[in-house]
């Protein structure tokens, strides 16, 4: 059996085992082993509430790491009689299937330089029972999981958790670690104990914007952060017309993108006008074409720009979208930065496929007691209302950046500098003129949030301007970066004075009305989660920056 190869080490201090030189891979099981199609973790949540209320298991989780080590520590639950009810009855063996691409993978890792290891905080039976499954056990040198057993034990984001790892695969050295993981917080704890190389497992997006630009900066990042790996790109009305808003689309692509970024991701045009309501011009602070006064990008002239913006045309959005959803073996997040109308369209013709392949609904949109098309509407969702009020009934986990968030992470004059001249030593001050570009690609966003920086004062005394879309993309790479709240959301449809308004119910005025369970996501339950704080240094400087520096290596504009 291949059981019999797996070695488990966990919760207890022991000797080192013989450091042989190599390096250590190691791999998360559940949501990496396999794919989240398989629907475990919310089989295992439903076994989960069975045995514990969710108010527990939520603050549990949140202190310590791992909710059961909260329920020993306070109830005197008895760990193995949980896992007996909750880990190990789930019916693995009905569900997970061999993984014929993961045995190639793994078969090919140079065992010479290389040992490979799991780390989960499961108990060691269930960690066994996944790799047996998926038919990758024989390729596993050992498992550190969680002594369910022992009084006290640790588990991931945890240090000594991580600490006990080196021990247990013989290889002290953190640097020499190469770490795998679906959860950002055991991604940035891997990190900060100086583990070399911890890598969180791709999430694969679909971005339907109206490129203006904070749309230009969401779709740089969605290319260039390794977080996520963008599908496609969909046009929709908003910042102006459909026909530029492809155009645009296509140019940023050709742009920004690596050679077989811009081969392989198909752009599609989508809706020029919304459901219902009459089109309203958004180009106030994107110009005309909604990136009015942006230098270096490629255009109609350059025949990757040409041709597809040729195919662009022929390919309908929605049409794109479900195939994408259809053929993506994972689950697929939909990104929505520009008016809704497209999703809308959507999940009206393939509710059921959205349900099946649709992680979430990640939107830039909405805001609460604000507006910027007018004063309480945010410009996004009063583009098509009733398109937004659509999206956020529908019964799958919407999340949403809002307006009073956008507001807090400004473009500074110091992230400017950093843009120009990532070298750049000079004392922060907002007196000092900014450097030269050093690259074409960083003049183009350069000139991109320029414009916006002087139309955002114009307009509203703005010290330096947002970059809403970019925060949404980034809050799926990062959710760690992002705190958030989740609320009854309904959109103002009929208001003289309040069209496209998100009624946000704060203060839980329909609660006896708003069905509280946690599943449901639609109509007549807490619908949206919406994101209400950020990490603004680290988004600048961390993701931000950072993308810009990988698009540097790889970008057409820089080698035109």
């Amino acid at each position: 059996m291949p059981s019999a190869n797996i070695t488990t080490a966990y919760g207890v201090p022991r000797p080192p085992a013989e450091d042989d030189g190599r390096s250590i891979v190691w791999f998360d099981l559940d949501n990496c082993v396999y794919s989240k199609n398989n629907e475990i973790a919310p089989l295992m949540k439903r076994k989960i509430r069975v045995f514990l209320s969710h108010f527990i298991q939520k603050r549990y989780y949140r202190d310590y790491g791992l909710a059961l080590r909260g329920l020993i520590r306070h109830h005197q639950i008895d760990p193995l009689d949980y896992d007996a009810k909750c880990d190990a009855s789930l019916p693995l063996q009905d569900i997970l299937k061999p993984r014929p691409d993961l045995q190639k993978l793994l078969g090919q890792v140079d065992r010479t330089k290389f040992k490979v290891w799991a780390l989960t905080n499961a108990y060691k039976t269930h960690a066994i029972r996944v790799l047996e499954y998926t038919g990758i056990a024989e390729y596993f040198d050992g498992v550190v999981s969680c002594d369910y057993g022992a009084e006290q034990f640790s588990c991931k984001p945890e240090t000594p958790y991580f600490n006990e790892a080196l021990v247990a695969g013989g290889q002290l050295d953190p640097k020499k670690c190469y770490f795998v993981d679906d959860s950002p917080l055991n991604i940035v704890a891997a990190h900060a104990l100086g583990w070399g190389h911890a890598i969180k497992m791709v999430t694969k997006i679909w971005l339907d914007c109206d490129p203006g630009r904070d749309d230009a900066i969401a779709i740089l990042l969605a290319l260039h952060m390794p977080e996520v790996e963008l599908l496609g790109l969909s046009s929709v009305h908003g910042n102006s017309s459909v026909e530029h808003m492809t155009y645009n689309a296509v140019r940023l692509l050709a742009s920004f993108g690596s050679p077989s970024q811009v081969a392989s991701i198909p752009v599609a045009e989508g809706a020029a006008d919304p459901l219902l309501v009459k089109h309203i011009s958004q180009s106030s602070v994107h110009g005309a074409d909604g990136l009015g006064g942006v230098e270096g990008l490629l255009d109609r002239s350059d025949p990757t720009v040409a041709a597809k913006l040729a195919e662009a045309s022929k390919l309908n959005a929605v049409l794109a979208m479900a195939d994408a959803l259809r053929n993506s073996e994972d689950k697929i997040t939909l990104v929505a930065t520009g008016a809704f109308t497209n999703i809308a369209l959507l999940i009206s013709m393939f509710p059921a496929l959205v349900k099946e392949k649709c992680t979430e609904i990640v939107c830039m949109g909405g805001a609460e007691g604000r507006g910027n098309k007018s004063p309480v509407a945010e410009a996004n969702v009063m583009c098509d209302p009733h398109a937004a009020s659509m999206v956020f009934n529908f019964d799958i986990k919407v999340v949403i950046c809002p307006l009073n968030l956008t507001h807090t992470a400004l473009f500074t004059h110091d992230i400017h500098t950093l843009l120009l001249d990532p070298t750049s030593q000079t004392p922060y001050s907002p007196s000092n003129p900014l450097p030269p570009a050093s690259t074409t690609l960083r003049h183009a966003i350069s000139t991109d949030l320029s414009f916006f920086a002087a139309a955002y004062k114009k307009k509203y005394n703005f010290p330096a301007p947002p970059c809403h879309d970019a925060l949404t993309v980034a809050a799926i790479a990062h959710p760690e970066l992002f705190t958030g709240t989740r609320y009854r959301v309904d959109v103002e449809l009929n208001g003289t004075h309040s069209s496209g308004a998100t009624v946000v119910d704060l203060w839980e005025y329909k609660k006896d009305s708003v069905d509280q369970s946690e599943d449901n996501w639609g109509r007549t339950g807490k619908n949206v989660y919406i994101l209400e704080s950020v990490d603004v240094e680290k988004f600048w400087k961390d993701v931000f920056l950072k993308a810009v520096d990988k698009a540097d290596q790889v970008c057409a504009i820089n080698k035109a």
